[in-house]
C-alpha cells in the first residue's frame, strides 16, 4: 500500500492533470497481465477442441408451396479453431486452391449438397405433323429440349437456391433460442440433403481507448460541470479518467474511476 502512495505522490506532483490518466494506465497494464494466465488456458482448451465443417441440423419441413427445407445450427468457430479446422478438413484445401487463395483467408464458407428430380415431363413437338421435329419441355425453373435426328438433348435450368438466416425460438415458453441456416429453393423438385459449413466468429477487441467530453447538471446545486475524458476498456473492466471544470470556481478537478460490468442485456 505504501508503495502505491509513493507512486501516486510523486504522479501528483510531477502534473496534477495528468496523474489520474497515468495511474489509469498502469492500473490497465495490472489487469491485463493479471488476466493473461487465465487466457492462456481458454486459448488451450479452445485448441483442444476439433473443430469441423459438420453442421448439426435443426429439422426438415416442406412449406406451404411444397418446397423442401433444410435447418441447419449457425455455429461459428474461433480463429484457433480455425487453426485446427485447416489441418483437418479436405474441403478447405479443394475451395482454397479453386479461389487461389490462402486456407486461412477463408472465413465463412458454405458446401450445399443438394439434388433435383424430375420425373415424367411431358415434352411437345416444335412442329407436331413432323417426326424430326425438336421435341421441348418448359416451365418456370427448367427449359429441355431433345433433337430426335442426332439424339441430342440441351437443358437450362434456374434452381434458385436460397439462403436464409434467422434466429428460431424453442424449449420452454419459447425462451431457448438458436441462430439457424435456412437452405430451400423456390423448386420443389429439389431437395437439400446435407451442408457442410462453417463461419469464423469475429470477437469484440479485449481493449479499447476512447477519448470524450461530456457534461453533467447539479439539480441541487444549480450548476453545470464540463469535463474531459479518457476511457480505457479491458474486457469487462473500465478505466476512467476525468478532468472537470467548475465555472463557478474556475478549477480544474482530476478524477479517476474504474469499473466493472456485472451483466449486460443486448
Amino acid at each position: 500500500m505504501n508503495i502505491v502512495t509513493n507512486i501516486l505522490t510523486f504522479l501528483k506532483k510531477v502534473n496534477p492533470y495528468l496523474s489520474p490518466i497515468l495511474v489509469g494506465l498502469l492500473l490497465m497494464i495490472s489487469i491485463k497481465q493479471c488476466n493473461t494466465n487465465n487466457q492462456l488456458l481458454e486459448d488451450q482448451a479452445t485448441t483442444a477442441k476439433r473443430a469441423t465443417t459438420a453442421t448439426r441440423i435443426i429439422e426438415r419441413y416442406l412449406d406451404k408451396n411444397g418446397s423442401g427445407h433444410l435447418v441447419i445450427e449457425d455455429t461459428k468457430i474461433t480463429k484457433e479453431q480455425k487453426k485446427d479446422l485447416i489441418k483437418n478438413s479436405g474441403l478447405i484445401d479443394t475451395v482454397a486452391a479453386a479461389l487461389n487463395i490462402a486456407k486461412a483467408k477463408i472465413n465463412e464458407l458454405t458446401k450445399v449438397n443438394a439434388s433435383l428430380v424430375a420425373l415424367n415431363l411431358k415434352g411437345k413437338p416444335d412442329s407436331p405433323n413432323n417426326p424430326t421435329s425438336i421435341i421441348r419441355y418448359v416451365d418456370k425453373y427448367a427449359n429441355i429440349t431433345y433433337n430426335p435426328i442426332d439424339t441430342m438433348f440441351g437443358l437450362k435450368y434456374n434452381i434458385n437456391l436460397i439462403n436464409a438466416k434467422y434466429t428460431k425460438n424453442d424449449g420452454f415458453l419459447g425462451l431457448r433460442s438458436t441462430n439457424v441456416v435456412d437452405l430451400y429453393s423456390e423448386d420443389k423438385r429439389v431437395t437439400i440433403n446435407g451442408v457442410e459449413r462453417y463461419s469464423l466468429e469475429v470477437p469484440d477487441p479485449n481493449f479499447g481507448l476512447k477519448g470524450q467530453i461530456k457534461a453533467q447538471y447539479n439539480f441541487k446545486s444549480k450548476s453545470f460541470t464540463p469535463a474531459a475524458t479518457i476511457e480505457a476498456n479491458f474486457k469487462s473492466y473500465t478505466i476512467e479518467s476525468n478532468l472537470f471544470y467548475n465555472i463557478s470556481t474556475k478549477q480544474w478537478t482530476p478524477t479517476l474511476g474504474i469499473k466493472k460490468d456485472l451483466f449486460s442485456i443486448k
